[in-house]
């Protein structure tokens, strides 16, 4: 029984490998661009920015 046991999970996860690595080609990267930079502040310490960015995720969620 415990020997059927350990089969079952081996194959289970075998398959899961397999296909998590068969997915790994169809995900592709997403894109990132920025869209605005803004001065947000300046003083004697430093300067800040506000920066807006634009991000495009090709891949279903």
């Amino acid at each position: 029984m415990q020997i059927t046991s350990r089969l079952t999970h081996f194959i289970a996860a075998a398959v899961m490998a397999c296909t998590l690595a068969g997915c790994g080609s169809a995900i592709k990267s997403p894109q990132v661009e920025v869209a605005e930079v803004r001065l947000a502040s300046i003083d004697r310490e430093g300067v800040q920015f506000t920066v807006s960015l634009r991000v495009t995720n090709p891949n279903p969620i």
